[in-house]
């Protein structure tokens, strides 16, 4: 199975865990009156920091796609989409802006994958399922990172299998390199040899040693040959995500 996180917020949020003190602990140096006020006003940013963080990595919020199922959480409701249930899917961005006590305001933009499902009683459900606020979610245990545009690539693929070992195939070649082989791999390349290349199929930046002809490059994430800043450039300007009827609007 896949499991899609978003790495990046636990990430940013585990930041913070340790920003947080440090900070309180230079404020109470510059300014030694602020001490109390400061460790009150520090001591709820650490709470909420750690509230988020304990959030993104508990994986209440991944999307686990496996050979049989989509599977994922709505406020706490599991939910699972068997494929031959699934009737729609698409990707929608949701943007909206957080105003700022000291004024001005700031935008925030979400990703959503949206899934329709058929019962077999002819009920239909459509699931609005968030994704990321940080362009996309990363494989766990695995270098490969889907933006919404792969996710939906990737579960039209396992819908149109016609069979179980399809769909394992599939899943299999999906993950990417596990994270143990990929940091094996780039310890190997000297220093001054390494080339740094973004993947225009999947935005993975890497590492890739220049002693290798460029042709044959791979991918870490996705398997692809990496393009050049110029070549990704061009392509992101060529391509925009998929959409579909169920993912135009939040229902």
């Amino acid at each position: 199975m896949i499991v899609l996180r978003d790495d990046m917020q636990s990430k940013v949020t585990g930041c913070m865990l340790i920003v947080t003190p440090i900070a309180w602990i230079i404020t109470s140096f510059v300014n030694p009156e602020s001490l109390v006020i400061g460790g009150v006003f520090f001591l709820l940013a650490f709470l909420v920091f750690f509230w988020r963080y304990s959030c993104a990595s508990s994986g209440e919020n991944d999307l686990t796609i496996s050979f049989d199922s989509i599977r994922f959480s709505i406020d706490g409701r599991p939910v699972r989409i068997r494929w031959k249930e699934l009737e729609d899917y698409g990707t929608w961005r949701k943007t909206s802006r957080i105003s700022a006590d000291q004024g001005g305001e700031m935008e925030k933009t979400t990703d959503y994958i949206a899934l329709k499902r058929k019962k077999a009683n002819g009920i239909t459900e459509t699931f609005h399922k968030d994704l990321s606020s940080w362009g996309g979610s990363k494989v766990m245990g695995h270098v490969a990172f889907y933006t919404p545009n792969r996710v939906v690539k990737l579960i039209k693929k396992l819908s149109d299998a016609q069979s179980k070992k399809e769909r394992v195939e599939i899943i299999k070649n999906a993950k990417g390199m596990s994270n143990f082989e990929f940091k094996f791999k780039q310890r190997k390349i000297p220093f001054r040899h390494r080339d740094v290349l973004t993947c225009t199929k999947c935005g993975v930046m890497s590492c890739y040693d220049n002693r290798i002809p460029k042709n044959e490059f791979k991918c870490p994430s996705c398997g692809e040959n990496p393009k050049s800043e110029r070549e990704r450039n061009r392509m992101i300007k060529e391509t925009s995500l998929p959409s579909c009827e169920i993912g135009k609007k939040l229902l």
